[in-house]
């Protein structure tokens, strides 16, 4: 099952490997409870997708796909 929607995130953790940037964001639905997330940003054609570090505050958009039995949903955005 997967969705899109739009939201304000931190990263928490950042890995770029060839072809894409993967990590750990959190975001908050209210104020006071907050959810981790991960995600997948596939570079192709966009350099600067990875223009980002931890500690910063991104707002991705896009595909978000729910995962059965795992602790975080998963965000994959292609550019």
């Amino acid at each position: 099952m997967s969705n899109t929607m739009t939201l304000i995130s931190l990263i928490t953790s950042k890995v770029v490997s060839k072809g894409c940037v993967d990590g750990t964001a959190t975001y908050w639905p209210n104020a006071s409870k907050f959810k981790h997330f991960d995600f997948k940003l596939f570079i192709g054609s966009n350099n600067n997708i990875n223009s980002f570090e931890e500690g910063d505050l991104v707002m991705f958009s896009g595909k978000f796909t729910y995962r059965k039995n795992h602790e975080n949903n998963m965000f994959v955005c292609y550019s």
